[in-house]
């Protein structure tokens, strides 16, 4: 076995391993994906990879995941990570964060991907955002003036 044959063997048990979602998506499709993707969607990977990515995206952020899919193929230079809901199989929605880049696969443009379920955070941010806003009501209806400086001075409340 030649040392690139042992590297791409290590890289491929890496990527098959892995306790995250790794995909290549081209033209609208999922072309490869590891284990971890099917567990984290609910789908088997037949099921995923016969039907549209987009299949599996929250109506209200596919606009926004078709456009930051092309204009990175364009060669945009783009966050690489953004927020975004897909559906599970079960119907449940997932908040998820992709990390993305430019890649070729079998020859033509795709993207790899790096998808991380942070719905739990989600949750944990508006929760938080509603204990805030909870609090700044109280102090207003008592009539407290609060203010927070950080440490840099800024008035951040």
């Amino acid at each position: 076995m030649t040392e690139q044959n042992r590297e791409g063997d290590l890289f491929f048990t890496l990527v098959e391993s892995a306790s995250q979602s790794i995909f290549v998506a081209q033209d609208g499709n999922l072309v490869y994906l590891n284990p971890f993707t099917s567990k984290l969607i609910g789908y088997p990977p037949d099921e995923l990879m016969a039907r549209p990515f987009l299949a599996f995206i929250h109506p209200d952020d596919q606009a926004m995941i078709i456009d930051r899919h092309m204009r990175r193929l364009k060669g945009e230079d783009l966050p690489q990570g953004y927020p975004f809901r897909i559906i599970h199989r079960n119907g449940g929605i997932l908040w998820v964060e992709l990390n993305a880049t430019v890649t070729e696969w079998k020859g033509r443009p795709a993207t790899l991907n790096f998808l991380d379920d942070i719905t739990a955070r989600r949750r944990m941010e508006e929760e938080l955002r509603r204990e805030r806003d909870r609090a700044h009501k109280y102090l207003y209806l008592a009539g407290v003036i609060f203010v927070a400086i950080n440490p840099k001075g800024e008035v951040t409340l």
